[in-house]
């Protein structure tokens, strides 16, 4: 909540305040307080946005509750693979087999240093402890049995829940792209459409706090424990929204999974140094694959085709060169013959 309340001021000051008639919105926008409720006043295509967004946000919570962390990072990588897959669909994208492989081998490398982080800060049980444990009785087999079914329906819903949040961050990457690029009356910008975001937002996580599901204890305040590192990552996370939007702009959603798969490896990378992380072989191994994926995804083999070019023209020109030279041979030929036979008969 206080991170779309950053967003909204700042987009609200950019958008209507210092650069009004940037994006090339219609007069009927104006500036200053007239053009935030010209903006909010036009925003539905960012209500559903909000919506969805927030939908997202429970079901994250919903499958962390139900689902073990290491197995929520693996399958959460997935949305790499979905927001392709919808960009294809909807707007058309033609990936080739390299980007393809490049996206999966880019999934395999975030899968690798995520659960490798994890793995190291949640070591597994001593196998010797539990072979010296006593024997369950059969009440306490039975018991077990039933926690068992229990925990099964339940990991079913959480595996279930991140499914469909992996598969809405996809589509909803690309509905949010398709709205910035698109060439519709308005022309806003992305501040604009931020702003919009921002303001949808808060009144849904207003609502949502209303109703009980902020997470605060009861008896305590909103900011209760808040501290300065509290409010630094409210504007991260803020600024990271913002950033995110210029991406889909200028760029693609595609592109944005891959500036987010390689930011976990920074991530990862600057714990190890700064914060004395884990930073095991497998970890390591996950990081080469993703710098990898990001460098073959990127590259479109111009440096290869100048070559092929060039011998193409060659031969053109070698062949060109050949022409002459063959009706050269061939007109002395048919003149000497031509002067004979007029010789003769003259």
């Amino acid at each position: 909540l206080v991170g779309e309340l950053i967003k909204l001021v700042c987009s609200g000051f950019f958008a209507a305040f210092l650069w009004p008639s940037d994006s090339g919105s219609n007069a009927g926008a104006g500036a200053g307080v007239r053009k935030m409720v010209f903006l909010i006043k036009n925003s539905a295509k960012m209500l559903f946005l909000a919506v969805v967004y927030a939908a997202m946000n429970m079901l994250s919570f919903v499958a962390i509750k139900r689902i073990d962390a290491g197995a929520f990072t693996i399958v959460a990588q997935m949305k790499i693979l979905t927001t392709a897959g919808f960009s294809v669909l909807f707007l058309g994208r033609r990936l080739t087999a390299q980007k393809w492989r490049s996206l999966v081998q880019l999934v395999l490398g975030v899968v690798l240093v995520s659960y490798g982080s994890y793995q190291a800060g949640h070591p597994a049980a001593d196998c010797d402890a539990l072979a010296a444990a006593e024997p369950l009785t059969v009440a306490e087999e039975a018991a077990a049995a039933a926690e068992s079914d229990a925990s099964l329906s339940t990991m079913v819903v959480g595996y279930g829940a991140v499914l469909v949040e992996v598969t809405l961050s996809g589509c909803i990457s690309i509905y949010f792209e398709k709205v910035l690029k698109s060439d519709d009356t308005l022309k806003l910008s992305v501040w604009d459409r931020n702003f919009q975001l921002a303001f949808h937002s808060i009144v849904l996580y207003v609502v949502v706090h209303g109703m009980g599901f902020g997470g605060e204890d009861e008896g305590e305040g909103f900011f209760s424990g808040w501290s300065m590192v509290t409010v630094m990552l409210a504007f991260l996370g803020a600024g990271g929204g913002i950033l995110v939007a210029l991406v889909m702009k200028h760029a693609d959603s595609i592109l944005k999974t891959l500036a987010v798969a390689g930011a976990i490896v920074v991530s990862t990378v600057l714990g190890f140094v700064l914060l004395e992380g884990p930073l095991t072989t497998q970890m390591v191994i996950g990081a080469g694959a993703v710098i990898l994926a990001i460098f073959s995804y990127n590259d479109t083999g111009a440096a290869v085709a100048p070559k092929a070019e060039a011998v193409e023209a060659k031969d053109v020109e070698a062949a060109k060169d050949k022409e002459p030279l063959m009706g050269a041979k061939e007109g002395p030929v048919a003149g000497g013959g031509g002067a004979a036979g007029d010789g003769g008969a003259y």
